[in-house]
């Protein structure tokens, strides 16, 4: 009699089993789809933060397009995002390209509205989650035609933020200060 009580018990725990596995492995699925779907909203919002990319291939003009696209051919047109710095004759462009990045930052572009390049730099759009910082900013320079840029970067050896300032010197943009903030 004793084995026969344990051959009826047998599947009542087979069965109690199988559903903690099953509901187990449902909530560490959940649990891991949403970790994913933050960390990537998280990577995303840090890197446009303040910032306003349109896309190239449908808001910027033929022919500054085709100019640029000769000028890195690596990049697809429906990848590249610019931003107008000042009215209509100054554009950033991220090539969000793998192959203009790489352990240092990706290449970043400044053009003016005829297609000329005034300024290219590698720079890390990965800013600290709460910074009061814009990985990419502007102020106007009386001194010149064209606003100022300033792009901001993690230094994530020290806790500290560079803030390097490009102005426009001789037809060209040049580096004219650097600082640093905590974070």
């Amino acid at each position: 009699m004793f084995i026969f009580s344990r051959k009826l018990d047998l599947p009542k725990y087979k069965y109690k089993f199988k559903f903690q596995i099953i509901a187990i492995t449902l909530i560490v699925s959940i649990l891991i789809l949403i970790l994913i779907f933050v960390s990537s909203q998280f990577k995303s919002l840090n890197k446009t933060k303040g910032l306003n990319w349109e896309n190239a291939k449908v808001d910027l003009s033929l022919s500054l397009l085709n100019k640029i696209i000769n000028d890195k051919p690596q990049v697809k047109p429906e990848n590249l995002k610019f931003m107008s710095i000042s009215k209509d004759n100054l554009y950033l462009f991220d090539f969000n390209s793998p192959q203009l990045c790489g352990t240092a930052g990706c290449v970043y572009s400044l053009y003016d509205s005829t297609g000329k390049l005034l300024l290219q730099v590698v720079a890390d759009s990965s800013l600290p989650p709460k910074s009061k910082f814009k990985f990419i900013d502007t102020y106007q320079n009386t001194d010149n035609k064209f606003p100022c840029i300033i792009f901001s970067q993690a230094d994530w050896n020290e806790p500290k933020v560079s803030h390097t300032e490009f102005c426009y010197v001789q037809s060209k943009f040049k580096p004219v200060n650097q600082t640093f903030s905590n974070f």
